[in-house]
């Protein structure tokens, strides 16, 4: 009887690993895999994930690492618990099981312990200021934060390589706010449209403490067909299924 109870596995298939989501209240999104897909790993060994979520942009972390070399760590850090079994299930799952480390707990709480320092830091962090709650709470966990997006980058900074970088996705105007009032320098870019003539709705943003001129890009996800654009075929068919 117990078992007809349960909620039916939700499954996201991509080329090399599987994410199972069903008890994890933010599910795999465009946004996670907009940034896995775009941030700059190159001579990065150790990346940390701020928020893991399902695991996802670890996993792709994990998938562009592994193509250079076997010698790399990821740390991956989630606040909710059902998550957090969620993400180590797909992490053990996944051909770099060995590669990835994940707690379970608050960053300003859990970085300090761990006391590393990462090459690339990267954040889907929360986009919405505290405010009117969700009826499911793990889901006001992930889709609040008391924490500004500042606060985030500040506190990734602590833990950051001299000459490692920090990468975010954010909505559009979230992310110039936190470009205008960094402390650091933003070194690369990408303005998000959904679809060809929509105004730009996402961007990606990398910030380091060595300064360099900044690499503006964009990326338009669908053409008016509604398919996915060239653009974006080239940057992610390493990881969708059908591309």
């Amino acid at each position: 009887m117990s078992s007809s109870h349960q909620p039916k596995p939700q499954f996201f298939h991509f080329k090399q690993f599987s994410i199972e989501q069903t008890h994890c209240a933010m599910k795999v999104g465009t946004d996670g895999i907009l940034l896995g897909g775009w941030a700059d790993l190159e001579n990065a060994k150790s990346v940390l994930d701020m928020g893991t979520g399902t695991g996802l942009i670890a996993l792709m972390t994990a998938q562009r690492l592994a193509t250079v070399s076997q010698d790399f760590s990821i740390v991956a850090i989630e606040k909710d618990e059902m998550a957090t079994k969620q993400a180590q299930k797909n992490f053990l799952n996944s051909p770099w099981k060995e590669n990835i480390q994940l707690y379970c707990g608050d960053i300003i709480e859990i970085l300090p312990k761990i006391g590393a320092c990462f090459d690339h830091i990267l954040a889907n962090p929360p986009y919405f200021p505290k405010a009117q709650p969700c009826k499911n709470q793990a889901r006001d966990l992930a889709r609040y934060t008391e924490l500004s997006h500042l606060d985030w980058l500040t506190i990734a900074a602590n833990f950051l390589t001299e000459t490692g970088k920090i990468s975010f996705v954010l909505p559009f105007d979230a992310a110039q706010n936190l470009i205008e009032n960094a402390p650091f320098h933003c070194i690369r870019k990408c303005i998000i449209t959904t679809k060809i003539g929509k105004l730009p709705s996402r961007m990606i943003v990398s910030f380091s403490r060595v300064a360099q001129p900044c690499k503006e890009e964009s990326l338009v996800i669908y053409d008016n067909e509604n398919k996915y654009t060239i653009d974006f075929i080239n940057k992610y068919r390493d990881f969708y299924l059908k591309m």
